[in-house]
């Protein structure tokens, strides 16, 4: 299994190889549906993507915004949890390495055991099914 680390560019052209991936997972209903959103990317958004002869087996992104670490599209299209938390892993030490003092993410609140073991705690209010989960790699300020 190999992970490559892409960041999303401004000029579309060298998105190439990362949209060769993971665009197939962009238009797909069923990944829509698994994920609760359409998959989208930003320029400096950074996507780890594992491979296997040149299969998809997970991918996640990560954008460090101020203190925060956004993660966005963790997604294994062969149900794979253990590749979807080495993926998880590699964003949250994305967000380490860029100074984040929390790394942030919107999920179903169903999936709460898949964060809890890495120390994300469900954070606000439900929106529907979905719920805030936050890992916090420094302790909140206390204001």
């Amino acid at each position: 299994m190999h992970i490559e680390k892409f960041v999303h560019k401004s000029n579309p052209e060298e998105n190439a190889q990362l949209f060769s991936l993971i665009g197939e997972f962009c238009a797909c209903a069923a990944t829509r549906d698994a994920l609760g959103c359409m998959i989208s990317s930003r320029p400096g958004q950074v996507w780890y993507v594992a491979t296997e002869r040149h299969e998809v087996h997970a991918f996640g992104s990560i954008r460090v915004q101020g203190k925060k670490g956004l993660l966005r599209h963790l997604y294994s299209p062969v149900d794979d949890d253990m590749l979807r938390e080495t993926v998880l892993r590699h964003c949250i030490e994305h967000a380490r390495r860029h100074h984040a003092r929390s790394v942030w993410l919107t999920d179903y609140i169903s999936l709460e055991s898949r964060y809890a073991p890495l120390g994300f705690m469900p954070h606000g209010n439900l929106r529907g099914r979905f719920i805030q989960y936050v890992l916090w790699l420094e302790e909140p300020n206390e204001s």
